[in-house]
């Protein structure tokens, strides 16, 4: 009986079974390893080249763009969703209808001015003098709701109280502009949070100092926290804002955070600033304007400080000074931004 064998190659030491695989897997891992420095080392030469190339195509995609006719500034665009979506409240709509003769409110809570509790208003100034408020109409105006009507605008408050408001904004800081318009809070903090409603949705952008008011800024933690709003702190120098800093930020935008919703507003201390105490001159305060209508960014200016200003030497150059500028009423007083707004 023949038999065939097949013949068996000789048999590997497991110290070799085991060794080969491994050294298979530590050429790879070398291999990939070569494979990520070289790309390393290339991606770190081209990404400061490619950073220059679309800074330039960014810079010449600008020019060609801004020599287009620019659409003029509409506020309208930059309300929040909120802000676009409020209408006239229903009741207010019948307030006309109180001028007609014998008509009784019935629907507004407006009840009879003689059965308020008060007669008179009497103050005593610190100099002595006494003022005392006994006109019926204006002590009964002021334990009632508001209802002047301002034609085509609607109810906005007390518009003897707003004429003055007017005239003062008008005297100190002449809006180059024609229909701008005012509003009375009950403070600064009241102000901000109308200013960040009527024009901030929730992952939102806003420019703010890097070093601000504590009191201001914190107000925004419930808004960072709550809404998804984004900060984006700005450098703060002799003269407020860090204009060429703001004008590159912006430019650069884009491509300097990915991914991010442009800046919608900006937040500022123009004039004395708290805590740096800067103060922005004419030609600061027109460059920062310049670089924000040239993004469509508004600017929410806390001007609490102004009329602050040291008497006699102007505290600015003469050139800068608040004087220079038509409609201010003291010498000293610097610009602000409401001053240099000629897009509203």
């Amino acid at each position: 009986l023949a038999t065939t064998m097949t013949p068996q190659p000789p048999a590997r030491p497991v110290l070799a079974r085991a060794v080969l695989p491994l050294a298979a897997d530590l050429t790879q891992m070398m291999r990939t390893f070569c494979a990520g420095v070289v790309a390393g080392v290339s991606l770190s030469w081209l990404y400061p080249r490619l950073l220059r190339q679309l800074s330039f195509v960014t810079r010449l995609v600008r020019v060609r763009v801004s020599s287009r006719a620019a659409p003029s500034f509409s506020i309208e665009r930059c309300l929040s969703r909120v802000a676009r979506a409020k209408r006239p409240a229903l009741l207010r709509e019948l307030l006309p209808l109180l001028k007609l003769d014998g008509m009784v409110p019935m629907a507004g809570g407006t009840p009879h001015p003689t059965t308020f509790p008060v007669r008179a208003y009497q103050l005593e100034l610190a100099d002595g003098g006494v003022v005392r408020i006994d006109e019926p109409q204006l002590v009964a105006k002021a334990q009632q709701y508001m209802h002047d009507v301002t034609p085509g605008v609607g109810t906005v408050g007390y518009l003897p109280l707003l004429e003055w408001v007017r005239g003062h904004i008008a005297e100190q800081h002449a809006p180059p502009y024609q229909g701008w318009e005012c509003c009375v809070c009950t403070g600064n903090a009241d102000g901000f949070q109308r200013a960040w409603e009527a024009l901030l949705d929730p992952g939102d952008t806003l420019l703010v100092c890097e070093l601000d008011f504590s009191f201001s800024t914190s107000q925004l933690a419930a808004w960072v926290g709550g809404r998804s709003l984004r900060l984006e702190p700005l450098p703060v120098g002799p003269e407020g804002v860090d204009a060429a800093a703001l004008r590159a930020l912006l430019d650069g935008w884009a491509w300097r955070r990915l991914g991010v919703r442009p800046p919608k507003a900006l937040f500022t201390i123009p004039s004395f600033h708290n805590p740096t105490t800067a103060s922005a001159s004419l030609a600061a305060l027109r460059a920062v304007y310049a670089a924000c209508a040239a993004h469509g960014v508004v600017i929410i200016e806390d001007d609490p400080y102004r009329m602050l200003a040291f008497g006699g030497e102007d505290p600015l150059a003469a050139e800068d000074a608040g004087a220079a500028l038509p409609g201010t009423e003291r010498a000293g007083l610097p610009p602000s931004f409401v001053s240099v707004d000629t897009d509203g």
